[in-house]
């Protein structure tokens, strides 16, 4: 390294003395190395956020995820979320449309952490969750009106989800939005 007394030696003519060409070269090489590091740490850090992203886009598109979004389009009402409910020991409809829920759920709480890049959820299935929200917001009431909110860490489990639909055109109702957003557009 060049020392700090070198830099500010000056030479016979007044002119600062720069040290040897080795020192700078060394010197050279060393703030390439760190702008080296500096961008391998970048491009992993998006290499992973799209491994994720492409990670959960395989587990969204397996046959019984797809079959469960399909499912998620009978709810047309809290009461049919209920019935599939009660009926879940006897088929596997709960199960399959509830891990479809879940799963969007996942990829808005990733979304919404940054863990996955935002433009690009949004455009591989924000028009899916937008589509579908009508239905949703059905088993989000179920799900917070049947005590499972009540839970250790559920709490507000569904709120990267209504996060997610506010991040599309989709009508969010108000009563699913949190306190400190008076409408989707707030």
């Amino acid at each position: 390294m060049i020392p700090l007394s070198a830099l500010a030696a000056r030479g016979e003519a007044g002119a600062p003395e720069i040290g040897t060409v080795a020192e700078w070269v060394a010197a050279v090489a060393a703030l390439m190395a760190i702008g080296l590091s500096i961008f391998a740490l970048f491009v992993a850090w998006r290499s992973s956020r799209r491994n994720s992203l492409v990670s959960l886009q395989e587990r969204l598109d397996a046959r019984e995820v797809s079959e469960g979004r399909r499912i998620i389009y009978d709810a047309k009402s809290v009461n049919d979320v209920a019935k599939m409910f009660a009926r879940r020991h006897k088929n596997s409809n709960w199960d399959r449309a509830n891990r479809a829920v879940n799963l969007w759920n996942t990829l808005a709480q990733f979304t919404r952490l940054g863990i996955v890049d935002r433009k690009l959820s949004l455009k591989l299935w924000g028009d899916s969750v937008e589509e579908a929200w009508e239905h949703l917001e059905h088993f989000i009431r179920f799900r917070r009106g049947a005590g499972f909110a009540d839970m250790p860490g559920r709490k507000d489990k569904w709120s990267s989800l209504v996060w997610f639909a506010t991040n599309t055109t989709a009508r969010v109702s108000p009563d699913l939005l949190p306190p400190d957003r008076q409408s989707p557009l707030g």
